[in-house]
């Protein structure tokens, strides 16, 4: 549900590896029959630990990416808004040398 836009007001497409980490983190884990761990768990409560439980999730959702050098994970940022609780992914495409940012609701 992120979109990019040209200077001119214009949608522009998403990369292979944008596209790549959408579908990880956007993913139920256990929603593929072939590949159970595919996916972003969330957390089942907003509790102190938050942050450092969303960073393992989004870690291990990004492992393929990560790990085969299309992208470089460089913070993940919890933020509360308009009652909802969001992951802020700041990543680097590694391709195309772009930062990026994705985010991913956790709670409503």
């Amino acid at each position: 549900m992120d979109y990019v836009y040209d200077d001119y007001g214009n949608e522009k497409p998403m990369s292979d590896t944008a596209q790549r980490i959408y579908i990880l983190i956007r993913t139920t884990p256990g929603s593929r029959a072939n590949w159970k761990e595919f996916g972003m768990e969330t957390p089942t409560h907003i509790n102190s630990n938050i942050s450092r439980e969303v960073e393992r999730f989004v870690r291990k959702a990004c492992k393929p990416v990560i790990s085969d050098g299309s992208a470089r994970i460089d913070s993940i940022e919890v933020v509360s808004e308009d009652n909802k609780v969001l992951a802020i992914i700041g990543w680097t495409d590694m391709r195309q040398q772009r930062e990026e940012n994705t985010s991913v609701p956790l709670a409503q």
